[in-house]
This record gives C-alpha cells, structure tokens and sequence, in this order.
C-alpha cells in the first residue's frame, strides 16, 4: 500500500497569510463546478422515451501531494441533456464513448430529480460530483455521418447516402420518396424518368406528350367522323 501525500509544501504555514491560503485552496478544491467525461453506460428507455441517465469517466485525473494522477471512478445514474420544450423535442441520445462536458449542481438536486418538482436539497452536499447533468457534445476526432446541419446557404439532413438540402427555394431529396397522403402540386411537375401510377389519375388540365397534347391532337390519316366523344353511356 503506497503511502499517503498531502497538499502542502514548504511555504504553507511559514506566515498566517500562507496558512489561510492554504486552508482556502483545500476548501475550493472540494468544488467540482465543471468537467470533460467520457460515457461510459446509457440508461434510457428506447425509441421516444422520456429522458435517461448516463454513467461517465471524468477524464481529467485528480493530482496527489507528490504530483501523481489519481483517476476518477465512474459515475452513475447522471441525467443528460435533450434539448426539449413542452411536447416537442430533438432527440439525439449518447452513446458510449461520447466525450462531452458536464457541470455539477451546488445543492443536493436527488429529491427534484426523482419528483421533478419543487423541493429541498436531499442532504446538505455541495458541489458534488453526484450532482452532475451531462451536456454532452464534444466528440473530438469523431466526423458524424447522420447530422442536421444549418448554414447561411441552407439546411442538409443526412442519413448515409439517404438525403435532404434546403436552399432558397428549393428542396432536393436525394432517395426513394414514398408519401402516404394527399400530393397536391401548384406549378409543374417534371420527370426524368419513367413514373408508375397505381390507381386513378385525374388531370384537371391537358396532358402533353413528347409535344403531342391529349385535348387538342389531330389524327393524321384517319377520316374525321361527324360524332363526339363522350363518357360511358348506360
């Protein structure tokens, strides 16, 4: 067993000056405010369950008298941020190996958490790394390849290969677009490929083929008739 090193040095209590300094430094170092961590476990439920907990690694060692790094031990049950307003939300849940930030409440913040409601602190612990929230965010060397991206020039979501840019004006989707409902089209509607329609199709104005119009064609060679064309007769 390795032995024990305190804080102070030579200079901590040559003058009452240093020895309140020193005593203040060990009070603030019981202050955890903020810090980078690594998940390690996440505990939500699936799909759109309402917001969980994460177990995280702090990453940044606590450093002995002697100068040696002391890791952290991990830290369970931390609520994390999603980034909600009454009923509506973007969800987007860690994952383990997320590097991200979290801070640590000043008070005892277990009985709110477990009510969600007012309450008061659950012991009289302060700056206490047990009281963490889990911000998440800081993925370095990590490119994603399903994002939302807004920028001056538009929006892009991308899910792999699957996507969607919004410009001024303009929407491309770049996939197979199913639409369950009503497509309701004012302006024109151009296909460069081949389009299959299963069902009815209703046109409320001519229909133009390879520059041929279905309302007003001729038929060459043919002799013109006295009739007219209409519906199907009972």
């Amino acid at each position: 067993m390795g032995g024990v090193f305190g804080q102070q040095d030579l200079n901590s209590g040559n003058t009452p000056f240093n020895e309140l300094s020193f005593v203040v430094q060990m009070a603030l170092s019981k202050l955890n405010v903020a810090t980078l961590v690594q998940v390690q476990a996440v505990n939500a439920g699936s799909g759109l369950a309402p917001v969980g907990t994460v177990d995280v690694l702090p990453l940044v060692n606590q450093v002995a008298g002697d100068g040696s790094a002391m890791p952290h031990a991990t830290i369970h049950g931390m609520p994390y941020l999603r980034i909600q307003g009454g009923a509506n939300a973007i969800v987007c849940d860690p994952a383990v190996g997320d590097v991200g930030f979290c801070v640590f409440a000043d008070r005892d913040i277990s009985t709110v958490q477990a009510s969600g409601a007012q309450g008061p602190p659950g012991s009289a612990r302060r700056f206490d790394m047990a009281d963490g929230l889990y911000l998440g965010g800081w993925c370095s060397n990590l490119t994603p390849t399903n994002y939302v991206q807004v920028t001056d020039e538009g929006i892009n979501v991308v899910l792999g290969s699957t996507t969607l840019e919004l410009t001024a004006g303009e929407c491309t989707i770049t996939a197979n677009t199913k639409i369950i409902g009503t497509l309701e089209v004012t302006g024109q509607a151009t296909f460069d490929q081949a389009a299959t329609v299963t069902g009815n199709l209703t046109v409320g104005g001519d229909v133009v083929s390879a520059g041929i119009s279905l309302d007003n064609h001729v038929h060459v060679g043919v002799q013109v008739g006295g009739g007219t064309t209409g519906g199907p007769q009972g």
